[in-house]
């Protein structure tokens, strides 16, 4: 995740489902943190949380939202960039307010589900091309 530039400000950030898919997770409840806290390993694996799987059989995730403010439900449908699925906050394992994002697939051992594995994904720019993501950079909608 990539934390605002200010961690002083609490913000009030709307977080919107990628891709279309189906609600398969849904956690909410943990308590949101102050700004430039300090995780500890109690925080582990708390957090707010919505995970939707997609047509092709990945997963998103969206984790650190704002207590309360997760507003779908496990089996309801999402659409890429009109779904609301919450605020972005500071819940679990997290030092400040941001969005967690995450492409995942099932790990699989003897037809058992066993997790899920991170896989690298590429944003769509507002130009039609492709862009990996970068750690520490901060994306925004257009």
């Amino acid at each position: 995740g990539v934390p605002l530039p200010d961690p002083s400000v609490i913000p009030d950030v709307p977080i919107f489902a990628a891709r279309d898919g189906v609600v398969v997770d849904v956690r909410d409840g943990d308590d949101d943190h102050p700004p430039n806290y300090v995780p500890v390993e109690s925080d582990l694996p708390k957090g707010n949380r919505v995970r939707i799987v997609h047509s092709d059989g990945t997963y998103t995730l969206y984790t650190h939202l704002k207590k309360g403010s997760i507003v779908v439900a496990k089996g309801d449908t999402a659409r890429g960039g009109s779904t609301k699925l919450g605020k972005m906050g500071n819940s679990g394992y997290s030092p400040n307010y941001h969005l967690h994002f995450e492409v995942e697939k099932v790990k699989r051992e003897s037809n058992s589900v066993t997790g899920y594995q991170t896989l690298e994904f590429f944003f769509m720019g507002n130009d039609g091309t492709g862009f990996q993501p970068i750690e520490g950079n901060i994306y925004e909608r257009q």
